[in-house]
């Protein structure tokens, strides 16, 4: 066998892809993390710092940064990420059907039934007696 055929035979097929949830565009955004709050305040300061930086790398210096913070500055971050949470919280309960939110939450359907062997063999027997 040439190696082209045997490479062509070691393919899998490719996997299904599932369909994902559509996203409620009235839906409360997700709260922020710590991390992700300082992310926001270092991003402009590390790309003026390395103007020819790649967006990678910027992600890769500010965690470098994040790694680098006194616990006394995380703790700042950590509240802002709480009181962030809160808020969400509270959109959520509102968005949910607290006061007067149209939002339900969809019921799974019953499944479908799957006829036993059993009885798929009575009902032929019945019909061979007809």
């Amino acid at each position: 066998m040439s190696e082209v055929s045997k490479k062509a035979s070691k393919k899998k097929a490719a996997p299904v892809k599932k369909e994902r949830k559509r996203k409620d565009p009235d839906a409360p955004k997700k709260p922020l993390t710590a991390y992700i709050i300082f992310s926001n305040d270092k991003r402009d300061q590390v790309k003026k710092e390395n103007p020819d930086i790649a967006f990678g790398q910027v992600a890769k210096k500010i965690s470098e940064l994040w790694k680098a913070v006194s616990e006394s500055e995380k703790s700042k971050y950590e509240a802002k990420a709480a009181k962030d949470k809160e808020r969400y919280q509270k959109e959520m309960a509102k968005y949910e059907g607290g006061a007067g939110g149209a939002k339900k939450k969809k019921s799974k359907p019953a499944p479908k039934k799957v006829e036993s062997e059993s009885s798929e063999e009575e009902s032929e027997e019945e019909e061979e007696e007809d």
